[in-house]
């Protein structure tokens, strides 16, 4: 009859728990990418309306990336037109 050790059995037993405490994280590694954009008046006379769109935007994309059953993991990037239409 084989026994283990006190010390095989404290290595078993960490690498099970690293292994268990690892798992999700391999999981979420694994999430294609996606980027979206937000474009807006960040600045200029409308500011305040660009400004409450960013944050929409952002929430939004914050709270999806934070739900483990999404199938992408979302990039985010915010752009200001300046109110003007030639930018």
């Amino acid at each position: 009859m084989n026994h283990l050790s006190r010390r095989e059995l404290l290595q078993g037993a960490t690498a099970l728990g690293v292994g268990i405490a690892l798992a999700p994280a391999a999981g979420f590694a694994q999430k294609k990418t996606v980027k979206l954009a937000f474009i807006g008046p960040l600045t200029g006379g409308t500011a305040s309306n660009g400004l409450g769109g960013r944050n929409s935007f952002l929430l939004a994309v914050q709270e999806r990336n934070a739900d483990p059953k999404s199938k992408y993991r979302y990039e985010t990037e915010v752009l200001d037109d300046e109110c003007k239409p030639t930018v």
